[in-house]
């Protein structure tokens, strides 16, 4: 359906988008004829369309603030999402409980995990010869490897991730969504109230024990990050592993380089994270008033950086609708940058590449039953939601059986 430029302009609505061909193009005529616009939905806000656009934006992270919240429109949460929607000098010491746990180091230990979980789910449908690879596959793996993480049994996990979907639907059904945040809130004020009663050395005792300026996270700061550390560990996750195995279904030639070269496959990573961003459009609030690209803004005015569009931008990557497994640099925005950039990124590229090592080398030959169109959920998310495949059947892993 084709879009005036007045239209594209003025009227500019993310949550309705879908990845087909129409938006890639709306996207690329918004960074060569507006790349800064002024949309009236959602109260109004600011489009930021280009790659550099964006940098600077996420650079500038005082005149940007994230405090007010980084999704337009706000979601049905009462919770502030810590250290995601906080500032300097909070935003610091918020990370700084989290990264720990997080460096490359203290992630790559969770690789047998991580494939032991993999193994199992596959494992649970591979004779069959056919499978939903998002509910079957996508959704329950990040489910587990976080009871894991967090030291949750398995069906929290789930659990999780169900009150997490409940939330997304809070524009259809807001009841719902309500029901959704405090269910999940409940289950961590418990979760949080055993680790201060009986404290290890695990994250959630991180948390409630952190120290400083002479205090402690308060109540509503540990269920912040708690909150945040999760929700940020699923939906993305979930997204990123069943887009990337959807690229892999439509893209022969990719997946044959794949399956003839598997030591590819962590660099498929990287370019499955820039052209199906996950995180695909993050807004933030204007402090001062400032310029950006020759287009003025106040304070208070809230700004939305399309990072589906940057991933795009030929002025940074060239050919840039085209899958390339080598390509070199590949600065995405899938993560973020600067100091928000994910404190999660290093896990979530591990369960990616395992999931995507395992899929190819048991079921090399799986076609998709239909070519399912990524769309936003919850203002900010992009994902999908089914991925039907078919393939020769195999058979359960040792480790499995």
């Amino acid at each position: 359906m084709s879009v005036s430029l007045d239209d594209l302009r003025d009227h500019f609505d993310h949550t309705t988008a879908q990845g087909d061909p129409a938006t890639l193009s709306r996207y690329r005529q918004l960074r060569r004829t507006c790349p800064v616009t002024r949309s009236d939905r959602h109260d109004g806000f600011w489009v930021i369309s280009r790659y550099q656009d964006i940098i600077e934006v996420l650079r500038k992270n005082s005149v940007f603030s994230s405090a007010d919240g980084i999704i337009i429109p706000g979601m049905a949460n009462p919770l502030r999402m810590i250290p995601t929607e906080s500032d300097e000098p909070l935003h610091t010491q918020y990370r700084s409980v989290l990264y720990p746990f997080l460096t490359p180091g203290a992630v790559k230990p969770y690789e047998p995990m991580v494939r032991r979980c993999v193994t199992d789910l596959i494992d649970a449908f591979v004779e069959d010869g056919s499978a939903d690879l998002l509910t079957q596959f996508a959704k329950p793996l990040p489910a587990q490897v976080i009871s894991q993480f967090f030291g949750f049994t398995a069906d929290d996990g789930i659990r999780c991730y169900e009150w997490l979907c409940q939330m997304f639907l809070g524009e259809h059904d807001p009841a719902a969504a309500v029901q959704g945040v405090t269910s999940f809130v409940g289950f961590l004020q418990e979760a949080l109230a055993k680790a201060r009663a009986n404290p290890t050395d695990d994250v959630l005792s991180a948390v409630v024990t952190h120290r400083f300026d002479g205090r402690g996270f308060t109540d509503e700061e540990c269920v912040g990050i708690m909150f945040t550390s999760i929700t940020g560990a699923l939906e993305t996750t979930v997204a990123g592993i069943a887009l990337g195995l959807r690229i892999f279904g439509l893209n022969r030639t990719v997946r044959d380089r794949l399956l003839a070269e598997p030591a590819s496959i962590a660099r498929s990573v990287e370019e499955v994270l820039r052209m199906e961003s996950p995180a695909q459009c993050p807004a933030r609030t204007v402090t001062e008033a400032v310029e950006l690209n020759g287009t003025k803004m106040q304070p208070g005015d809230r700004v939305l950086l399309l990072f589906g569009s940057g991933n795009y931008d030929d002025e940074k990557f060239s050919d840039p609708e085209e899958f390339q497994i080598d390509r070199k640099p590949n600065s995405h925005l899938a993560f973020g940058h600067g100091i928000h950039k994910c404190v999660g990124q290093h896990l979530a590229r591990l369960e990616l590449r395992v999931a995507f090592e395992e899929v190819l080398r048991r079921m090399p030959d799986y076609e998709l039953v239909e070519a399912p169109t990524p769309n936003m959920r919850g203002g900010s998310t992009w994902g999908i939601d089914s991925l039907r495949v078919r393939f020769t059947p195999g058979k359960r892993s040792t480790a499995g059986a």
